[in-house]
Parts: structure tokens; C-alpha cells; sequence
């Protein structure tokens, strides 16, 4: 930069415009990337919602009505199991720590409150899909 009263030279504004000319571009970079950031953030639930399950709920409302409903409400149409009986579906499907991959897990693993229930992955396809429907 030159003085006060000293005339500029060229060499000045030249760098002044690199100068200038850089900032302008990192603050595009910043704002192309944080825009690309927010959109991936507003999108990526979206296109989750989006992809299907691949167990078929039907099935899985069947399935549970012969295996589940003794301990579990599996809806409002099922028999009640009365007093003291398992989680609803219902209130499985609303909370939203069970993911599909949670209860997948679930099924996966032994319980001691539960029976031995040894589902096949189509049986356990369609009993998620199931509850996973439920959700409100």
C-alpha cells in the first residue's frame, strides 16, 4: 500500500485486487459449502423416510397376531392379554429409540421375559414392518 499523499503504484493495486479477490472466493467456498452442508441436513431425513422397509406389514400383523398377541396389544382390533402383559406395539412403535435396526436387534437376541422366538429374516422383515407402520 503506499503512503499518504505518495502517489500508488501499480504493484498496490494489483495486490489489493489478489487480495481482494481471494477473500471474495474463500467466502463463496464457505457459503456454497455450508449451503451444501443445511441441505443435507434438511434433506437426509427426507430421503430416510423415503426408502421402504422391506418386510411386508401385513404379513408381519398376522405373524403377530399367532406369536405376539398372548403378551403383547399388537393394535386396537387385537385381543387385549389383559393386566401386567408386555409393551403394546403401539408403544414400541412411538418410541423413537426403536429403529428398525434396534428391533432387529431385539428379535436377534435372547430375553429372559420372553419366549424363545426364532423368526426367520422374512418373518422378522415383516413383524418390523409391521410395527414400524404403527408409528403416528
Amino acid at each position: 500500500m503506499s503512503e499518504i499523499g505518495a502517489p500508488e503504484r501499480r504493484s498496490d493495486r494489483v495486490l489489493d485486487r489478489a487480495a481482494t479477490g481471494t477473500t471474495i472466493n474463500s467466502m463463496r467456498m464457505r457459503a456454497t459449502f455450508i449451503s451444501c452442508v443445511l441441505l443435507a441436513a434438511l434433506l437426509g431425513p427426507v430421503a430416510a423416510m423415503a426408502q421402504s422397509l422391506p418386510g411386508d406389514p401385513r404379513q408381519g400383523r398376522a405373524l403377530s397376531l399367532s406369536v405376539c398377541a398372548d403378551c403383547h396389544l399388537i393394535d386396537k382390533d387385537a385381543p387385549d392379554p389383559g393386566p401386567g402383559s408386555a409393551p403394546s406395539f403401539q408403544a414400541i412403535a412411538d418410541n423413537p429409540t426403536m429403529t428398525p435396526l434396534a428391533l432387529r436387534v431385539f428379535f436377534g437376541t435372547p430375553h429372559a421375559d420372553m419366549p424363545d422366538l426364532i423368526l426367520t429374516g422374512r418373518e422378522t422383515d415383516d413383524v418390523i414392518a409391521y410395527i414400524v407402520g404403527l408409528r403416528n
